[in-house]
């Protein structure tokens, strides 16, 4: 367990959420839990969920899913992606 900083990016708005400090143990559940908290994103309709993608690094779309298991470290960029469940992958 280690706390990493880093900048999480909402690709709709292209806001950013700048040096927030994360436990790398925390998953990816955790991670958009809080971020819908401090309404850096709004909540998931039904039939959606997010997706981190760490920049140059990993996606994780498992909500279960660490940010130590896709490698994120400090000063990463981290993109918080709205994604259909089990669709066909035809974009919206």
């Amino acid at each position: 367990m280690a706390l990493v900083n880093v900048t999480f990016r909402n690709p709709v708005d292209d806001s950013m959420m700048t040096n927030a400090q994360v436990d790398d143990a925390s998953t990816v559940a955790e991670v958009i839990s809080n971020l819908v908290q401090h309404n850096f994103v709004p909540p998931a309709k039904q039939g959606q969920h997010y997706v981190l993608q760490i920049k140059g690094k990993a996606e994780l779309s498992d909500d279960g899913a660490t940010l130590r298991s896709g490698g994120a470290t400090d000063s990463d960029v981290i993109n918080v992606v709205l994604a259909q469940r089990g669709g066909t992958g035809n974009a919206c």
